[in-house]
């Protein structure tokens, strides 16, 4: 496996930021997108939570989004003896492609528990059939964290899957040590934070998290946060200098106007400080249905900086 960051930009094969055209489309339900995947001419696919994992496909010959068949159309046996809570939605769904494999990493769970496995799946590039999957590792009752949200970035020759859910927050899991490193917490009652993300510009590695709760529609209170380090295993602090793990975190972006609990951030990398972002909000204006958002994220001088303006039906 190879870095998202180092394969993104090999897929994209320099596309110029100024020429660049975003695959926008009014695209629902989507809930925890995954990351763009690019593809010839422009188009692009993801993935995101469902029954079996849902796969989306944007064709710029169409200008339009479409969802193809999930990567599971049965459940995968082990999830039974593993996970019985589960109901049979798979959930935030993270790809990795080189030249000729990808990767996909994937939460299955249920709510308000701690009986958890991140699954692991692999298929040509571009997908065609997904391997058999298998849990990469699992959580249990009185664990200090939940094993669900997987991002997998590679650092230094070793793989490393940052992940977690309330209890005690954001971990940073080594698959090679098998050694977890405790990065973020939100000082709350329930501590709600989840959905991790980290990425490296400018010499800095940034943790991306998401606060409050998702899933509840126009109810739904999730904000995206974001903390920066000198390595990747942290102590990563705010713009204010608050250590996550002391409840730090910057606003990235919140609900606005119709655009309810923006959350799941997942970074496709155009050049050395741009990113394409996907996400999910709840859309009052339709029923606080999951909808996919996308938008341009840059840094200067050191922090990230959004334009949500390059959809115009996502304008924010």
């Amino acid at each position: 496996w190879q870095s998202k960051q180092l394969i993104l930009r090999l897929c994209v094969v320099a596309v110029a930021v100024e020429t660049f055209t975003p695959p926008c489309g009014h695209v629902t339900p989507v809930h925890d997108p995954s990351s763009l995947i690019y593809r010839e001419n422009g188009d692009y696919s993801l993935y995101s939570t469902g029954r079996g994992l849902m796969h989306w496909y944007y064709s710029n010959t169409t200008q339009s989004w479409a969802s193809l068949a999930p990567v599971f159309p049965t459940p995968p046996d082990w999830i039974a003896s593993h996970v019985p809570q589960n109901q049979g939605d798979l959930w935030a769904p993270d790809i990795v492609c080189n030249v000729s494999r990808c990767t996909l990493l994937f939460a299955v769970s249920s709510f308000g528990s701690q009986q958890s496995c991140i699954g692991i799946t692999h298929s040509t590039n571009p997908p065609a059939q997904w391997s058999p999957s298998r849990p990469l590792f699992c959580t249990n009752d009185g664990d200090p964290f939940n094993a669900i949200d997987p991002h997998l970035i590679r650092v230094n020759q070793e793989q490393l899957v940052v992940f977690g859910s309330f209890w005690k927050g954001i971990y940073l899991h080594n698959l090679s040590s098998g050694t977890s490193t405790h990065l973020a917490l939100h000082n709350d009652t329930e501590n709600s934070i989840e959905a991790a993300w980290i990425d490296r510009a400018e010499g800095w590695y940034y943790l991306y998290v998401n606060w409050g709760h998702c899933c509840r529609g126009v109810n739904s209170t999730y904000n995206i946060r974001v903390g920066r380090a000198a390595a990747v295993t942290g102590p990563y602090v705010d713009k204010q200098g608050i250590d996550m793990l002391s409840g730090g975190g910057t606003l990235v972006l919140g609900s606005r106007n119709s655009h309810i609990g923006p959350g799941q951030v997942g970074l496709l990398e155009l050049d050395d400080v741009t990113r394409l972002m996907t996400f999910h909000y709840y859309d009052a204006s339709n029923g606080g249905t999951p909808t996919l958002g996308l938008a341009t994220l840059s840094y200067s001088d050191g922090w990230p900086v959004l334009d949500t303006s390059i959809c115009p039906y996502i304008s924010l």
